[in-house]
């Protein structure tokens, strides 16, 4: 911390030049390694990494069942020693539930205060979600723990309210991860020189946290923003980010989503970064009427009243539907009325992503190879007499 002022520095460096002469190290213990430039060559920086579950168990070792053990272990995963001392000592006195709930109410605490990690609340079960069955299956496979060879994640594209944001919160929530995300906009205001830093940093904390969820939304603000994915500035950051992810990691899932085909990068569609990709198209009759009668339930809404087909909608469309007939006394079709689906507000956006998903995805409900049809552009007609 006060290595920001030029004669501290120079004092250093003159320390430093004294010490190779009569055989003496100078050691700086900083949270930080970064060094000032007239300094480096005279340094050598060597990084320690966060302690493992073995021993951060070891500073508390009045446990004595395994599974209290295993929750603690996963609880503490990802803070140093002295968090882990300080959580500990904070839930001395709780039951173990209210033990597991404290360390981890701590642990997101301190994680989203010092880094760019953000904790996603998980409400959402795996059950309650429509449809999608083969893509469920690949991913409760994929987050087995002990398999060989470690998944790396997956590539889940379809339009806005198709349920993706909700798969990955429904993942961590049946599997007992915690879903974490990058905060990716807190990169804006760093200069050039701090962000790749700041990246490994952000990526090392993600490790830490394994077993661990981690959603990527490759249309994030933050992102498109800086340009992540073709500016000449952030391709440094984009080769890192795609290192990590090539490197297995047995404790991180990346499920990344996506919702235009434009912010896709061309490299998540390759093996060699995640698994598969997959397309969650509009809900099928069956997948719709299943959406129509837990809103129903949820809501109080009788069934006897009439009711549209709600063709070329999506799920998260037909539960807020429901929502509004019961907020507003109205029935199913005066509430209709009042809401416009994706698939007539923005039709050509949902075309691209189709047609950049042809080849290349596998439909979310039977693993199948995803072709899309060709849409069909009307052509006006002309009269050939005036040109």
């Amino acid at each position: 911390m006060y290595l920001d002022d030029t004669r501290i520095r120079a004092a250093l460096r003159r320390a430093v030049e004294f010490g190779a002469a009569h055989r003496l190290t100078i050691v700086v213990l900083a949270p930080d390694p970064h060094v000032p430039d007239e300094l480096r060559h005279a340094f050598n920086l060597v990084s320690h990494d966060l302690p493992k579950r073995n021993e951060l168990l070891g500073l508390h070792g009045s446990m004595v069942g395994s599974i209290e053990r295993e929750m603690v272990a996963h609880g503490l995963a990802g803070l140093t020693r002295s968090e882990a001392r300080h959580a500990l000592a904070l839930t001395h006195s709780m039951t173990p539930v209210e033990r597991i709930a404290g360390i981890w109410s701590y642990k997101a605490w301190h994680v989203e205060q010092n880094s760019l990690v953000r904790f996603v609340r998980q409400t959402v079960a795996i059950e309650s979600l429509v449809g999608m069955s083969h893509l469920k299956h690949h991913a409760l496979i994929g987050t087995q723990p002990g398999r060989s060879p470690a998944r790396r994640g997956l590539l889940v594209l379809g339009p806005p309210g198709s349920g993706k944001r909700s798969f990955c919160q429904a993942l961590g929530n049946t599997v007992g991860r915690p879903v974490v995300r990058i905060r990716w906009d807190g990169f804006l205001g760093l200069v050039a020189q701090d962000l790749e830093h700041e990246l490994r940093k952000t990526l090392s904390v993600v490790e830490a946290l394994s077993p661990v969820v981690l959603a990527c939304d490759t249309g994030d603000r933050g992102l498109t923003e800086m340009g992540f994915w073709n500016a000449p500035l952030a391709a440094r950051l984009w080769a890192v980010f795609l290192e990590w992810l090539q490197c297995s990691k047995p404790g991180v899932y990346v499920a990344a989503t996506a919702e235009n085909a434009g912010h896709v990068p061309k490299e998540f569609w390759q093996r060699e970064f995640l698994d598969a990709a997959y397309f969650v198209d509009l809900p099928e009759a069956s997948q719709r009427e299943q959406v129509w009668q837990r809103g129903r339930m949820d809501f109080g809404l009788p069934e006897v009243l009439p009711r549209p087909t709600f063709q070329e909608w999506t799920a998260s469309e037909i539960y807020h539907c429901c929502r509004t007939a019961s907020q507003l006394g109205l029935t199913i079709s005066e509430s209709v009325n009042r809401i416009t689906p994706y698939s007539e507000l923005s039709r050509e956006p949902l075309n691209r992503l189709r047609l950049a998903a042809s080849g290349r995805a596998l439909k979310a409900d039977s693993g199948e190879l995803y072709r899309a049809c060709e849409p069909v552009i009307p052509r006006r007609w002309s009269d050939p007499s005036l040109n």
